[in-house]
């Protein structure tokens, strides 16, 4: 779900994630540079969020009025899907690419913070498998833990052994 590891984001020459400098190139001149620059700067900061709904974004980017820009930006045909339920959100592969190498590029260290909030207001919603995911990104260990911790039983007596099975390695691979 979330690829990236927490710490530095390697360094990428433009578009590397997305496969070509070139469709990001092109990508970045059709669909970002034409933004107004508080747009462009909400989709950059967005890209940590997979699934975005307008109270999700609202927490994690704390701002207010996510959804009505969510709205906005897919009516303007902007590689943004809206999903089956009619209020979540979620960006192309390429889109979100971009969004991302553009975050790590010129906000080093934001997609941590924003992943943090994220993670809490997930945590707050019941949306543990979210919550997880988010503090691993945010590279928060002990929020991590103590989000495991805190939805085990629940993961566990719902069946969902293979997606705690996916959890635990995190902590060997980082040293806890």
């Amino acid at each position: 779900l979330f690829p990236r590891r927490p710490g530095p984001a390697p360094v990428l020459g433009p578009g590397t994630a997305s496969g070509s400098e070139h469709i990001a190139e092109f990508m970045r001149a059709e669909l970002l540079d034409p933004l107004d620059p508080d747009d462009r700067h909400w989709l950059i900061r967005s890209s940590v969020l997979d699934v975005m709904s307008g109270p999700l974004c609202d927490a994690a980017l704390d701002t207010t009025g996510s959804l009505e820009r969510l709205r906005s930006l897919e009516r303007a045909n902007l590689l943004i899907l809206r999903l089956d339920d009619g209020m979540s959100y979620r960006y192309h592969p390429l889109l979100h690419d971009l969004l991302r190498d553009e975050l790590d590029r010129r906000l080093p260290g934001e997609a941590a913070v924003i992943a943090r909030r994220a993670s809490a207001w997930c945590d707050q919603q019941g949306l543990i498998d979210r919550a997880v995911d988010y503090a691993r990104v945010g590279g928060d260990l002990a929020a991590l833990a103590d989000v495991i911790a805190r939805g085990f039983w629940h993961i566990h007596w719902a069946g969902r052994i293979h997606t705690m099975e996916r959890w635990f390695p995190w902590f060997d691979r980082d040293g806890v």
